[in-house]
């Protein structure tokens, strides 16, 4: 799961979660409100590219967020190319620079 206000006005949050489609728990709600502090007024949870499995989600999130950090927009792309990101993924932490993640044909 990746949260970002990038793109949405004070104190609101986007939430770009690849395992629970359009689902705020209390917990993540509460640790979103510390995070943002007194300035927090609400939670979106933006579609996105659902994992296939219980253990991509922080490959997911790290391609969510280089893609918010590159492009400051709020539109993920609709499928990465799952088998190539955790390549990706250490071929970058390896060189020191992280780069937008493989996108699917």
């Amino acid at each position: 799961m990746c949260a970002s206000s990038i793109g949405s006005e004070k104190g609101f949050v986007n939430v770009y979660d690849s395992l629970f489609h359009d689902v705020i728990f209390n917990d993540l709600k509460q640790q979103v409100q510390n995070i943002v502090s007194d300035d927090f007024k609400d939670i979106s949870v933006v579609s996105v590219q659902q994992q296939l499995n219980g253990y991509d989600c922080g490959d997911f999130a790290i391609a969510f967020a280089t893609t918010l950090v590159y492009t400051l927009d709020t539109n993920i792309p609709p499928q990465f190319d799952v088998p190539r990101m955790r390549v990706h993924l250490s071929t970058c932490l390896k060189g020191g620079l992280i780069s937008h993640f493989p996108l699917a044909s």
